[in-house]
C-alpha cells in the first residue's frame, strides 16, 4: 500500500495524450471540470461496500480487508465536480475503481502529487502503487 496525498484532475483524452511526457505531464494543466455531477459521485460512494459520501463533499472508502483506507473531499462548483483531494492508503488493485467512482479513467485522469509538486498520468501513478 502507498500512503498518498493527491488531487485528481480531469483532462480530455485528446489533451491528456498531447501533454504526456514520459508519464509526467508537461506545461500548464487546464482546469477542466470532471464530467460527472456531485450527486452522482455521492450516490456511487453510498452504494459502494465500505464507502460513504456526505453532502459537504467529504468521502471515504475502506475495503473489507483494510488494504485500501482512503478519503478526501470533492471540490465542486454548483453540481459540477472540479477536482478531488485524496489522502490515505490505496492498494494497486483498487486504483482503477477509485478513478471510476469519480467518472475518471486512466485516459482522462491527471494525478497531482501534493508533496512532490508534480503532475502525473494515472498510469504512471499506478506503476508507483505496484
Amino acid at each position: 500500500m502507498t500512503e498518498l496525498h493527491l488531487f485528481l484532475h480531469y483532462l480530455p483524452p485528446e489533451v491528456h495524450s498531447a501533454a504526456a511526457l514520459g508519464g509526467q505531464l508537461a506545461g500548464p494543466i487546464p482546469n477542466c471540470p470532471i464530467p460527472i455531477e456531485f450527486d452522482e459521485v455521492m450516490a456511487r460512494f453510498n452504494r459502494l461496500p465500505g464507502g460513504y459520501c456526505e453532502p459537504d463533499g467529504a468521502w471515504g472508502w475502506n475495503t473489507a480487508d483494510q488494504m485500501t483506507r482512503t478519503g478526501g473531499t470533492m471540490q465542486a462548483f454548483g453540481e459540477q465536480v472540479m477536482c478531488v483531494e485524496t489522502w490515505g492508503q490505496i492498494a494497486a488493485r483498487d486504483w482503477p475503481r477509485l478513478l471510476e467512482m469519480f467518472g475518471l479513467s486512466s485516459d482522462s485522469a491527471v494525478v497531482q502529487l501534493v508533496e512532490q509538486g508534480v503532475f502525473l498520468s494515472a498510469d504512471s501513478f499506478a506503476e508507483q502503487l505496484s
